[in-house]
């Protein structure tokens, strides 16, 4: 069974959540202008969590996202739609596994900003 296959049966327990990918941006442009992915890419979100630094009103969301997006562009930031929100991440790592490419992802955001 592929990695995706495997990631696909974990959506279906609630331990992982279907995403779209609508737009990246790729390190190896240097003006970094956002791709825009007509349609969206399929992805798959684990660890979605999201903390909030003690003493402060900022949030942080991390997770891996795991998707068949073109293996010859080095993604930096992509811009996921999950359900009806969608959401801004910076890329942390990106490789590929049986196929698969995974990123580790983060965000900021200030609450009530």
């Amino acid at each position: 069974m592929s990695l995706l296959a495997t990631l696909s049966a974990l959506v279906l327990t609630g331990a992982a959540t279907p995403v779209s990918i609508t737009a990246y941006q790729d390190a190896n442009n240097s003006a970094r202008p956002w791709s825009q992915l007509k349609p969206p890419a399929y992805g798959i979100m684990t660890g979605d969590a999201v903390n909030t630094e003690p003493g402060t009103a900022v949030s942080r969301a991390r997770g891996m996202l795991y998707t068949q997006l073109v293996n010859t562009v080095r993604i930096v930031r992509v811009c996921v739609l999950v359900g009806s929100m969608d959401r801004v991440y910076d890329v942390i790592s990106s490789r590929v596994i049986d196929g698969v490419r995974v990123l580790e992802l983060e965000t900021l955001w200030e609450d009530g900003a």
